[in-house]
């Protein structure tokens, strides 16, 4: 689910009660069957968490913090009178679920504060069914429960979601009279992963209601994160920003988990390289890889991961999840990572890997981790922020392309039902064998495709000589030999 390392809000309204200094961005797009939401990242430094743990390693004697403060955020308004709450927008997983109150977890956490983050529940927004008159109890056996460890349980309803100008009366979600987050979630995946106890038919969640509505036109989004030092960032539903990213999309088929079945929004990751050598880490290979806005992270298999960290001379740290770097290395512009699909590669600067776990800490965490054990590979925001990405779940299929960081442009097209996403090619020698990940269980506790410090396999110190966070900080980088 969330690797949070800071709070990035994704909002469509003002809701200055829930969170405040939020600033939000509207255009004319009534001619277009788009739903277009700005949002303004506004980043909460965390130098503890609830769960605060320290670490030693035989380099660095320093905090370590579990990164839970960094989110994707859709505010919305749910029932009549509308409640505002803000839900962790992901794609992938696919159920819409709120907290309540008077949960066990959120009353734990009320009030609580650390150093400059407020963890209670309250901060975000909670929902009361008996303060709306729209309210509609849908059923019990609400349960779901992520790779983080984290989890929610309670009821399905009904009730009126309204977001980005558009209201979807009788939006089926739940209620969650028990969780472990401060934060409901906003699923957008496909709803084949939707969590449903035995006997429960598929429903329409968010972005199927936003095309049953007529708001748009296909099932399907686009992403531009902008880049991590920058605040601004958009979601659309049913269109694209072609302002937003480098020459034309590259088309790529959603992996099946067999046949016709897709559950998964998860494509084949075909090489990773660096400074230009695609494919120079890894060789040539076929992976699925989950594009996951619910995850901060990049996930790697181990063999993959392990020979980053042997170059890079960091320190993977198991129970933290992450590697630690120093901050000192963002500022190294002549190391880049390439991420290849097919024909296509996408870059990712040095500078979007290296998160700072506070605002005054020196030591700063690696955006790439080890993935779970039999696990797809999990692209997250740092590789989404370099990425334009559109998931078109109407045709199966995920386009990409070189953002374009810091636009101040826009070029809304709709994504048309019959010929699909515009400004794209279908890239040509596409992996078409790779079944997508089947690992994870869907039915009755849903498990999604976010990978877990705890799951990790390795030792739980993986040391590796290499590279000081001095020399990166001064570009220097020895070149991979495979």
């Amino acid at each position: 689910m969330i690797v949070n390392l800071s709070t990035v809000i994704l909002a469509a309204t003002t809701f200055p009660s829930i969170i405040s200094a939020f600033t939000f961005f509207s255009r004319e797009t009534s001619n277009l069957a788009v739903v277009s939401s700005r949002f303004e990242k506004k980043k909460t430094p965390i130098s503890a968490t609830s769960n605060p743990r320290r670490r030693r390693d035989d380099t660095i004697d320093v905090d370590i913090t579990n990164l839970d403060n960094v989110s994707y955020i859709i505010n919305v308004t749910i029932g009549t009178p509308p409640q505002e709450v803000s839900l962790i927008l992901d794609t992938g997983s696919s159920d819409a679920w709120v907290n309540v109150d008077t949960s066990a977890y959120c009353v734990e956490h009320q009030g609580r504060k650390f150093i400059q983050a407020d963890d209670s529940c309250g901060q975000f927004g909670t929902y009361e069914a008996n303060s709306s008159s729209s309210y509609q109890y849908y059923s019990g056996g609400f349960q779901i429960r992520y790779q983080d460890g984290t989890s929610a349980l309670g009821d399905y309803a009904t009730d009126t979601f309204s977001f980005g100008g558009v209201k979807i009366p009788n939006q089926r979600f739940a209620i969650a009279y028990n969780s472990a987050n401060t934060q409901g979630i906003l699923g957008i995946g496909y709803a084949t992963d939707e969590s449903l106890s035995a006997g429960q038919s598929t429903y329409p969640n968010v972005p199927q209601s936003l095309l049953n509505l007529g708001a748009i036109k296909s099932n399907s989004y686009s992403l531009w994160l902008n880049s991590i030092g920058e605040d601004t960032g958009e979601i659309l539903f049913g269109g694209i920003n072609a302002a937003k990213f480098q020459g034309e999309l590259s088309i790529l088929p959603v992996l099946p988990v067999s046949g016709t079945t897709y559950v998964e929004l998860e494509i084949a990751l075909t090489g990773v390289g660096i400074n230009g050598q695609a494919g120079s880490i890894t060789g040539p290979i076929a992976i699925p890889a989950v594009l996951d806005s619910g995850t901060s992270l990049i996930y790697l298999p181990y063999q993959y991961a392990s020979e980053i960290f042997n170059a890079l001379g960091l320190v993977y740290n198991q129970g933290a999840g992450y590697a630690l770097i120093d901050c000192k290395a963002a500022s190294n512009s002549a190391t880049s990572f390439q991420f290849s699909f097919s024909t296509l590669t996408i870059t990712i600067p040095f500078s979007e890997l290296v998160i700072p776990l506070s605002s005054s800490s020196r030591t700063c965490a690696f955006a790439i981790a080890v993935s779970a054990q039999n696990a797809p590979a999990l692209l997250g925001d740092a590789f989404l922020r370099s990425t334009y990405v559109v998931y078109d779940l109407t045709h199966n299929q995920i386009a990409l392309g070189q953002t374009v960081f810091d636009s101040t442009e826009d070029k809304i097209l709709e994504i048309d039902p019959i010929s699909g996403i515009p400004s794209a090619s279908t890239l040509a020698g596409l992996a078409t064998t790779v079944l997508a990940n089947t690992a994870a269980p869907h039915i009755g506790l849903h498990t999604s495709s976010t990978a877990a410090a705890g799951m990790i396999t390795p030792a739980p110190i993986l040391k590796f000589t290499g590279l000081s966070g001095a020399a990166l900080a001064a570009g220097a980088v020895a070149a991979f030999v495979i």
